[in-house]
C-alpha cells in the first residue's frame, strides 16, 4: 500500500541497548513503504566529531578530531554539513531498496536526541521504553558483561547504556518539540498490531499485517543475518515474544537489584511508566521503594558522561586528571582486572619461585658442568703451549735446515764457477790441441817431402853410384885398354868430378836425414805434447764429472732437506688443526651443553604451565559439574540451561575421561570400486610415545589404496625406530632436519601423487572406517573439493574427554575462527594446485587455517560430513597447548586480519561467530538426543 505523499520520508527509532530496539526495527522493515537498515550509527558517528558526550570506540582519536574540527567549523555550519551528508546517504538507502521511508534504527542516538531535531524538524521520534531492570538483564544475559559496569562500579559505554540513557531519553521527551510516538517494549510484544499502528500513523503509511509476521521475510532476515551490528536472537522467532518480560527476575539477584534500584532512582521508573515494576523489584530485593533515592547516582553519571570522552584520552596521555570522579571512575574499571592479573601475577611468581629454586638447583648441576669444562679447557690449554712450543723446535730446526739449504746453494754456486773455469781451460787446451793437430800435420807433410826427396836423392845417388861402378868398370876397362892414353886421364878426371858430385849428394842426403831425425823427434814431442794434452782433458773431465756428482749429490741432499721441511711444516699445520678442531669441538659442547640446559629449563617452565593449563581446565570441568550438581540442588533452571547450552568448541578438556566407543557401523565401511589413492603424511618429531598409535590408526584401516609418508624432523626419540618396525605398509619414510612442520608436510607431499590429499599429525588418530568413508563421499559428490567430520577430544591415554559436533559448513565464519577439525580435513589435488600447491612455512600454529582460507579464495566447495573421523590428542606435551600463547594467538589475528582486509578486534570476532556457536549446540544436543544420526 502506498504511504501518504505528504509523510516525513525520514524517522528515528530512540532507545537504549538492549530495550528491544531490533525486533521493532524487523517488524517495521516489513512494511512495503518502510526501509529500516539494522543499525547505521551513521549520525551518531558525525556527531562524535563535534560531542564529547559520544562515548565511541576510539575517545582519544575523537578527542583530537573534534579540536581540530571544532578550528575549521562552528555548530551551524557542522549542522548544516552533517544534514547535507546525512540526506545524501539516506537517499542512497531510498534509491537502493526503492522504499521511500527511511527508520534509522541506532541505539546510542539518546546522546544527541536534540542534534537529531536540529538536523530533521519534521522527523518523527518513536521512543522506544523498557523496563530498565530487563534492559540491565539483557545485558548481563546477552553479552556476558560484568555487572560492576551494569552497576557502575566501574565505567563503561555500557554503563551509561543502562543507566543514563533512559534519563537523556526522558528529558529529550520533554524537553524536544517535534512528532513523537511513545511505545512501550511490553506493549509492543503483547499487542503487536495496537502499537505498531500507532508507530505506522506517525510515520504516515497505514498498518500492513506482513508487519508482525516479520520472519516470513526472507530478503530482512537475510540482511539482518549478514550485519555485523544488532541482535540476531531476534531472527530466530517469526513474530514477537513476550518471554523476555519481567527476565530480570531470574538473572539479578536480590543484592544486585537493591544496587540497581539505588543507582536509578524513583524519579527515572516514575518518568518512563514503570513504577509498579519498580514496586515489584523493591520488594524482590527486600527494600522500601519510599526511601530509593529520587535520581540515584544518575546526576553524578552525566556529570561523568560529560567528560568522560576528555579524560579517558588524558588519562591515556598519561597527563593528571582534576577530575577525580573520573578518575576514581577510570580506576575502578581496570581494578577488577588488575587485580585479578595480580592474583594471577602472584600465582606465576610463586609458581616462578620454586621454578627459580629447582632452575638454582639445575644451575649448581650447570656450574659443576661448567667447572669440569673449565678443566677441559685448562687441559686444552696445556697441550695447546705444548703444540706451541714443538712448532717453536720446528721453527728453529727450519732455520738450520734453511742455513744448510745456503750452504748447499753456495757450494753448488761454486761448483758453477770452477764447472765454467775447467770448461774455459778445456776449450782453451782443445785449441791448443787443434793447433797442434795443424802444426803436426804441417809437420808430417814436411816429413812427407822430405821423405819424398830423399828417396829422389837416393834414387839419384843409386843411379849415380850405379853410374860410377860402370864408370870405374869402364874406366878400368878403358885403363886396360888405353892405358897411358890422355882421353883415359880425362874420363878418369871426370870420373872424380862426378865422385865429388855423388859426395856432395850424399852429404846433402845426410844434411836431408838428419832433418828428417829432427822432424821426426819434433813429431814426437808433438805426439807426447797431444798425449799429455788428452791426459790433461781426461783429468778435466774427470773433475767435470765429480763436479756434476757432487751437484747431483748437493741437490739431492737439498730436495730431501726441503722435503723434510715440507713435511715438518705439514705435521705442525696438521697438529695445530686438529688442537684448533679439538678445542672448537670442546667449546662448541659444552656451548651445546649450556643451550641444552637452557632449553631444559625452558621446556620445564612450558611443561608446568601446560600441566598447569590442563589442571586449570580438568578443575573448570569439576567446577561446571559442582555447579549444574548446585543448580539442580536449588533448581535453578537459569544455571541449568547455561550449563546445558554452553557451547563446546574450543573447550579441549570438558568431562572426566571415558573411554572411547566407536560405532559397529564404522568398521562396516567400504571403499568405492575403483578406490581412489589417498596420499596422507604425518609429520614428526621426538613422538615416540604417540606415533605408532597414530600409524596404526592410518594402516589398520586396510584401505586398498593408501600412500602413506612418514616425515620427520630428525628425531632423538625411538620415532624412526617404531617407523622402521611399520616401514612395509609406507609408502616412503626419511628422517632429516626440518624448518618446522609445514616444511615437513610440504617434503612429505613432493613424494605423493593421490587425487585425494590429508595430513595427520603424530599424536593424533584416525577412527576405524575414515578413509573408506571419505572416497565414497568423493566419488559420489565430484562437485565436493574439501570435506571434514565431527572429532573426538583425547586424552595421553586415548580416553575420551570431550567432542567438537560441527554445525553445517559456513565459509563466512572462517573469517572469525578455524574450527574445523584439522585431522579429520581431506581435499582434492585439484584445489591443492588451485591455491598454491604448498603449506605456509611462515605458519608455526595456524598453517591448517592459513590452507583452508586459502581454500575458500579458490573458490572451493566445502561440506561437513554427519560423522566423527578423528580423535585429537590433548596432552601436556603437544604443541597446540604449548605454542598457543607464544605463536598462536598473533597468527591467529593476522589471518583475521588478511581475510577481513582489515584490523579486526576480539568483539567483532565474538560477534561473527555468535551465530555459528548458536548452531553448534543446536546440532549437538540434536546429536545428543539422537534426532540426528552421525
Amino acid at each position: 500500500m502506498p504511504a501518504n505523499p505528504e509523510a516525513p520520508r525520514l524517522a528515528f527509532i530512540l532507545s537504549t541497548p538492549r530495550a528491544g530496539s531490533t525486533l521493532l526495527a524487523a517488524m517495521l522493515g516489513s512494511h512495503s513503504a518502510i526501509d529500516c537498515p539494522p543499525e547505521p550509527w551513521l549520525l551518531l558517528a558525525l556527531r562524535g566529531l563535534r560531542d564529547p558526550r559520544v562515548v565511541v570506540a576510539a575517545p582519544f582519536d575523537f578527542a583530537l578530531t573534534r579540536r581540530a574540527l571544532g578550528d575549521l567549523l562552528d555548530d551551524a555550519d557542522f549542522t548544516t554539513a552533517s544534514r547535507a551528508f546525512a540526506v545524501a546517504a539516506y537517499d542512497t538507502l531510498r534509491a537502493r531498496t526503492g522504499k521511500p521511508i527511511v527508520v534509522d534504527k541506532t541505539p546510542r542516538y539518546y546522546g544527541i536526541v536534540p542534534w537529531l531535531r536540529a538536523l530533521f524538524p519534521e522527523a518523527p521520534f518513536v521512543w522506544l521504553k523498557r523496563n530498565p531492570l530487563d534492559v540491565i538483564a539483557s545485558h548481563r544475559a546477552t553479552w556476558d558483561l560484568p555487572m560492576e559496569q551494569l552497576l557502575a562500579d566501574v565505567i563503561s559505554a555500557a554503563t551509561f547504556d543502562v543507566t543514563l540513557g533512559h534519563r537523556l531519553l526522558a528529558d529529550a521527551r520533554e524537553q524536544v518539540p517535534g512528532p513523537w510516538v511513545d511505545l512501550r517494549y511490553e506493549d509492543l510484544v503483547m499487542n503487536p498490531t495496537a502499537a505498531l499502528a500507532a508507530v505506522c500513523a506517525v510515520v504516515g503509511v497505514p498498518f500492513e499485517a506482513a508487519m508482525v509476521e516479520y520472519g516470513a521475510n526472507t530478503a530482512l532476515l537475510q540482511r539482518y543475518g549478514a550485519a555485523s551490528m544488532g541482535d540476531r536472537e531476534v531472527l530466530k522467532h517469526a513474530r514477537p515474544e513476550a518471554s523476555r518480560i519481567g527476565h530480570w527476575r531470574t538473572v539479578l539477584s536480590p543484592d544486585e537489584a537493591a544496587r540497581a534500584l539505588s543507582m536509578l532512582g524513583s524519579r527515572l521508573f516514575s518518568d518512563l511508566g514503570y513504577v509498579d515494576e519498580m514496586v515489584e523489584a523493591a520488594s524482590f530485593a527486600g527494600v522500601d521503594p519510599t526511601t530509593l533515592p529520587t535520581d540515584g547516582r544518575l546526576p553524578e553519571l552525566a556529570a561523568l558522561h560529560l567528560r568522560f570522552d576528555d579524560r579517558v584520552a588524558d588519562l591515556l596521555l598519561g597527563r593528571e586528571s582534576e577530575d577525580s570522579p573520573l578518575f576514581g571512575a577510570w580506576v575502578r574499571e581496570h581494578d577488577t582486572a588488575l587485580r585479578a592479573e595480580a592474583d594471577h601475577l602472584k600465582h606465576q611468581l610463586a609458581g616462578f619461585r620454586a621454578e627459580l629454586d629447582s632452575a638454582r638447583a639445575r644451575l649448581d648441576e650447570k656450574e659443576r658442568v661448567i667447572q669440569s669444562e673449565h678443566h677441559a679447557a685448562e687441559e686444552r690449554r696445556r697441550l695447546l703451549e705444548q703444540v706451541t712450543e714443538q712448532y717453536q723446535v720446528l721453527q728453529m730446526r727450519t732455520a738450520q735446515l734453511e742455513g744448510e739449504h745456503r750452504q748447499v746453494v753456495e757450494a753448488r754456486t761454486r761448483d758453477a764457477a770452477d764447472l765454467a773455469a775447467s770448461k774455459a781451460a778445456l776449450a782453451s787446451a782443445e785449441g791448443a790441441r787443434a793447433d797442434a793437430l795443424a802444426r803436426q800435420r804441417q809437420l808430417d807433410q814436411i816429413l812427407d817431402e822430405s821423405r819424398r826427396r830423399v828417396e829422389e836423392q837416393r834414387s839419384v845417388i843409386q843411379t849415380f853410384e850405379l853410374a860410377v861402378r860402370r864408370a870405374e868398370d869402364d874406366a878400368a876397362e878403358l885403363r886396360r885398354l888405353f892405358a897411358g892414353s890422355t882421353a883415359l886421364v880425362d874420363v878418369v878426371q871426370g870420373v872424380h868430378a862426378l865422385r865429388g858430385e855423388v859426395l856432395a849428394l850424399q852429404d846433402h842426403a845426410g844434411t836431408l836425414a838428419a832433418e828428417q831425425q829432427a822432424h821426426g823427434r819434433t813429431r814426437d814431442a808433438l805426439r807426447a805434447a797431444q798425449a799429455e794434452t788428452a791426459r790433461h782433458l781426461k783429468g778435466v773431465n774427470g773433475a767435470l764429472r765429480q763436479a756434476d756428482e757432487r751437484r747431483h749429490a748437493y741437490q739431492q741432499t737439498l730436495d730431501a732437506v726441503q722435503r723434510q721441511l715440507h713435511e715438518l711444516e705439514r705435521e705442525n699445520e696438521r697438529q695445530l688443526a686438529e688442537r684448533e678442531l679439538r678445542a672448537q669441538h670442546d667449546s662448541a659442547r659444552l656451548e651445546m651443553r649450556v643451550l641444552e640446559l637452557e632449553a631444559g629449563i625452558r621446556e620445564t617452565r612450558l611443561q608446568r604451565e601446560l600441566a598447569e593449563a590442563v589442571a586449570t581446565a580438568r578443575l573448570r570441568v569439576i567446577e561446571d559439574q559442582k555447579r549444574a550438581i548446585d543448580a539442580y540442588r536449588r533448581f535453578n533452571l537459569l544455571e541449568q540451561l547455561r550449563l546445558l547450552f554452553a557451547p563446546k568448541l574450543g573447550v579441549l578438556y570438558q568431562h572426566a575421561p571415558i573411554p572411547m566407543r566407536v560405532p559397529p557401523s564404522y568398521n562396516r565401511t567400504r571403499a568405492p570400486e575403483p578406490p581412489p589413492r589417498i596420499s596422507i603424511v604425518t609429520p614428526s618429531y621426538n613422538q615416540a610415545a604417540f606415533i605408532e598409535r597414530t600409524l596404526h590408526s592410518v594402516l589398520l584401516q586396510q584401505y586398498p589404496n593408501l600412500e602413506y609418508v612418514v616425515q620427520d624432523g630428525g628425531s632423538t626419540d625411538s620415532s624412526m625406530e617404531i617407523v622402521e618396525r611399520l616401514r612395509p605398509g609406507l609408502a616412503f619414510a626419511e628422517s632429516r632436519k626440518d624448518n618446522g612442520q609445514a616444511h615437513a608436510i610440504n617434503l612429505g607431499f613432493a613424494h605423493t601423487s593421490g587425487e585425494i590429499m590429508a595430513y595427520l599429525n603424530s599424536d593424533d588418530l584416525l577412527l576405524p572406517g575414515s578413509l573408506a568413508y571419505v572416497a565414497r563421499f568423493f566419488a559420489r559428490h565430484p562437485n565436493v573439493d574439501v570435506v571434514y567430520g565431527h572429532r573426538y577430544i583425547i586424552d595421553e591415554y586415548d580416553a575420551v574427554i570431550g567432542r567438537w559436533v560441527l554445525p553445517p559448513h559456513d565459509d563466512r565464519v572462517l573469517t572469525w575462527a578455524d574450527y574445523v577439525p584439522q585431522e579429520t580435513l581431506f581435499w582434492r589435488r585439484s584445489i591443492w594446485e588451485r591455491s598454491g600447491g604448498h603449506m605456509d612455512e611462515s605458519f608455526r600454529f595456524a598453517l591448517d587455517w592459513d590452507l583452508i582460507l586459502r581454500f575458500r579464495d579458490a573458490g572451493a566447495r566445502f561440506r561437513r560430513l554427519p560423522r566423527f573421523l578423528g580423535g585429537f590428542r590433548f596432552h601436556p606435551h603437544q604443541k597446540t597447548s604449548a605454542q598457543m600463547q607464544e605463536i598462536g594467538s598473533a597468527e591467529m589475528q593476522r589471518l583475521r586480519n588478511r581475510s577481513a582486509g582489515r584490523q579486526v578486534a576480539m568483539p567483532e570476532v565474538h560477534a561473527g561467530e555468535r551465530w555459528y556457536m548458536l548452531r553448534h549446540v543446536l546440532y549437538d544436543k540434536l546429536y545428543r538426543l539422537g534426532l540426528v544420526r552421525y
